[in-house]
């Protein structure tokens, strides 16, 4: 083999080689561009997985605060109920005497609930079985 042609092929090797690194720096790039994306999409749906969740959360919360609200209204109203019952008109007191009595029912709310008094109860016999 000549000069020149070992020259040539040398020449055309370094030329392959260099389209070859050009090639390949692009799709390094290319690849770097789409781990970025892939990173930014993955982001993006834990956000909206966490959104979701406290989305939920708070309209459990929502709920949770109406039902409350409703309680307290209606807790608030018995008193009211009551006092009216008891504050009757002596004109319909009299009548009320008169006619047969209708059955009429008070609902009272419990300071605490029957299974804390219960449980307060059965503390109780607790402590005094140990003294």
């Amino acid at each position: 083999m000549s000069r020149y042609e070992e020259l040539e092929q040398l020449r055309n090797k370094k030329s392959e080689l260099h389209e070859e690194s050009l090639a390949l720096e692009q799709r390094e790039k290319s690849l770097e561009e789409t781990v970025l994306i892939l990173e930014e999409k993955i982001s993006i749906a834990e956000y909206k997985n966490g959104n979701a969740a406290r989305k939920e959360a708070i309209a459990r919360l929502d709920d949770k605060v109406r039902e409350l609200e409703e309680r307290l209204k209606a807790m608030s109203k018995e008193p009211e109920a009551a006092a009216a019952t008891k504050e009757v008109p002596q004109e319909t007191a009299e009548t009320a005497q008169e006619e047969p009595e209708e059955s009429v029912v008070t609902v009272t709310a419990l300071e605490e609930p029957l299974e804390a008094q219960q449980e307060t109860a059965d503390k109780q016999k607790k402590k005094r079985r140990l003294f």
